[in-house]
């Protein structure tokens, strides 16, 4: 365990600014769209820019490229919905989610007129396009969007955003050889 600024944390190799909701209890990833990852801890290879406590790298599910489906939930304190599919089928696989806070109900909920007159809420938006050029090239597109709004009565608050976008092209020239770029944007 480092400091803060010796952590990196990569979704879909893209820098991630800010990786918490809800006064840091929630991460900013979905549950429902992540892959895989993978976390370096201590021996932090040096491609990843020197950062000497952790590197995180979390990968994206990339949409189904056969058949649409979609999900939905409404609970307490968060609902979220995806749909995923093919708007190139057999070429392009598509999926979107988002999360959103419903949990102001259990404010009002409490005796103290400071805390009924208080707000809070958080957001995550996922898109993902990939598409498949050829066997040997693909492109694809993440963007992720988080939110964070907490007011406490009149008394303070404070509200943030959170968006990354990038996009790979990945291409194989030959058997050996294969060229990769990429192109993201960050801002918090």
């Amino acid at each position: 365990g480092g400091p803060a600024a010796q952590n990196l944390i990569l979704m879909n190799e893209a820098i991630v600014l800010s990786n918490s909701l809800a006064l840091g209890f929630l991460s900013s990833f979905n549950g429902d769209v992540l892959q895989n990852f993978t976390l370096y801890k201590g021996a932090v290879p040096s491609n990843f820019g020197g950062r000497s406590a952790s590197a995180l790298n979390i990968e994206m599910r990339k949409g189904d490229k056969e058949n649409w489906k979609g999900s939905f939930s409404l609970g307490t304190g968060v609902s979220k919905v995806l749909l995923e599919g093919p708007p190139v089928k057999e070429k392009t696989g598509l999926i979107a989610a988002a999360r959103r806070s419903n949990a102001n109900w259990l404010l009002r909920q409490v005796d103290n007129a400071d805390v009924r007159a208080s707000n809070i809420r958080f957001h995550d938006l996922y898109l993902g396009v990939s598409h498949q050029f050829s066997q040997k090239s693909n492109l694809d597109l993440n963007i992720l969007n988080t939110g964070d709004y907490f007011q406490f009565a009149d008394n303070f608050g404070f509200e943030w955003n959170n968006f990354v976008g990038s996009i790979t092209s990945r291409n194989l020239i030959t058997d050996d050889f294969s060229l990769v770029g990429m192109a993201a944007y960050g801002s918090f």
